[in-house]
């Protein structure tokens, strides 16, 4: 009779835990369609906010230049700041760098004609800056740029969120 009562009690537990289960799962689906549904609609308003910035500025800039690129300086935060911008140049051309939101910041931009191979926070002992701060830089075939942020793992304890250098090119 002991064992008859201790498998009717098992057999109880699984149904109840199976039925508790199921609510849950429904209940954790429910929640995720929400959740998902809220954040397709944010990000479509931040999708179509920024979408309206880009024209903005793509209209600013005159017909002879267009947007290459912008490098924030929270993505140059590892390496001492250093990223590999340009590795070999497929043809020449002037690319100009222009700081936003950069109070704090210090741009710099490195030349080189081979690829720097020793690790990035090395290459101002080896390399003067082409630029620092805002300006043009000639870049001819070949040749490899390299960006510097003054804001990175070893001079600040968090990156900056806000600055960037946006470059275009003739």
């Amino acid at each position: 009779m002991k064992r008859f009562s201790i498998i009717l009690l098992a057999l109880a537990m699984v149904i109840v835990l199976t039925a508790c289960g199921a609510k849950e799962e429904t209940t954790v689906a429910t929640t995720a369609a929400v959740a998902e549904t809220t954040v397709t609609t944010e990000t479509t308003e931040a999708t179509e906010a920024t979408v309206a910035t880009e024209t903005t500025a793509e209209v600013e800039t005159t017909a002879a230049e267009a947007v290459f690129a912008t490098i924030e300086a929270k993505n140059c935060y590892a390496d001492a700041g250093y990223i590999e911008f340009i590795s070999g140049a497929e043809e020449s051309a002037e690319y100009t760098f222009t700081a936003i939101d950069s109070e704090k910041v210090q741009w710099r931009v490195y030349l080189l004609d081979e690829s720097f191979e020793e690790g990035f926070r090395y290459i101002s002992q080896v390399a003067e800056p082409a630029l620092e701060g805002d300006g043009t830089v000639s870049v001819a075939e070949g040749q490899f740029v390299y960006v510097n942020c003054s804001v990175n793992e070893f001079t600040e304890d968090a990156p900056d969120e806000n600055a960037k250098l946006e470059v275009t090119v003739k």
